[in-house]
């Protein structure tokens, strides 16, 4: 079938994630194979105490809703390429995300759905494509083992990039850490939503709270750049100058020492108390005055055009402004 492959490497990686306590559960939720494969249902069904009906039925039914989702989507090579949806007047960024293979294309789709019921994310005016997946070999991506870091060739998507409206792309690969750059995020396959949401405050201006690396450090902390941090000056002027962004969202906040620039001896200020996202993405908190400033960084129109303009190509005025 069409989707076998995708179906069954979905499905290794549910039983190789659940644990025997949860099986049933997590079968319910998160699993996907593909409807002619009775050795590998056989399987399920002794492994996890004999399989119960019930147990299939809701299995044959996740097949059936994800065959149908996928029947919306097609391989394309890059001069096929459909055009995006046109941003609306209230797209303060537009994304794109780009799958190079069936796993990539499943977090994508993932992604997008997560997005869009987020409410944490609610009042943010960031419009999310639906995923586009390219054949294989159609883009050039490199993986860098000295930074741990994978390249794609966004060269190869100027012409389709000309024609549309696409503010920030999003390259899902099969592996490499999860950063961005110039206006493009790069994740791998084994990340998940939590890790998209961290990638794409960057998008607004965000810096990491954790310890950077030196070289890092010493890029990003001279002087610190980040809607959320302000470093610690002996100047008292200047320091409540940088404060003025922060009080001025009327949001009340409590400061504290961000581990951020710790390499380089610097001391930098976040205005939470707390462990954020931009900490560790996995405590999924979101201040309510981050989310104020991330209202902020978008209407401003924040690096709208950085990736348009790494790549060479006009600029394009937001419809908002």
């Amino acid at each position: 079938m069409k989707y076998t492959i995708f179906i069954h490497i979905v499905l290794s990686f549910f039983l190789a994630i659940s644990s025997d306590d949860h099986n049933q559960q997590n079968l319910n939720t998160n699993s996907s194979v593909n409807r002619d494969s009775e050795i590998e249902f056989s399987n399920i069904k002794f492994q996890k105490n004999h399989g119960e009906p019930s147990v299939l039925s809701r299995v044959e039914q996740i097949v059936d809703d994800t065959i149908q989702s996928l029947a919306h989507f097609s391989k394309y090579s890059v001069d096929s390429l459909p055009q995006p949806k046109p941003a609306t007047f209230e797209c303060q960024q537009n994304i794109q995300i780009i799958a190079t293979s069936p796993e990539s294309l499943f977090l994508g789709m993932s992604i997008v759905k997560d997005f869009n019921n987020d409410e944490r994310l609610y009042s943010l005016n960031v419009c999310m494509q639906r995923p586009l997946w390219l054949e294989a070999n159609e883009l050039r991506c490199i993986f860098d083992q000295n930074s741990q870091r994978t390249r794609c060739d966004s060269t190869a998507l100027k012409q389709w990039l000309s024609i549309n409206d696409v503010s920030h792309l999003a390259f899902i690969t099969k592996e490499g850490k999860a950063y961005t750059y110039q206006g493009i995020m790069y994740l791998d396959e084994r990340d998940d939503y939590d890790v998209f949401v961290h990638e794409l405050a960057h998008f607004a201006g965000f810096m990491d709270e954790y310890a950077l690396s030196l070289n890092s450090a010493k890029q990003h902390c001279e002087p610190v750049v980040g809607i959320n941090l302000i470093r610690e000056s002996s100047d008292y002027t200047a320091f409540q100058n940088n404060l003025s962004l922060w009080d001025d969202q009327g949001i009340q906040y409590t400061m504290s020492e961000s581990k951020t620039c710790e390499q380089v001896n610097v001391i930098t200020l976040k205005p939470s108390n707390r462990l954020t996202f931009m900490e560790y993405h996995d405590t999924a908190y979101i201040p309510d005055i981050y989310i104020a400033l991330w209202r902020h960084q978008l209407a401003s129109g924040f690096q709208y055009n950085l990736m348009r303009q790494s790549l060479g190509l006009p600029t394009i005025t937001p419809k908002w402004q």
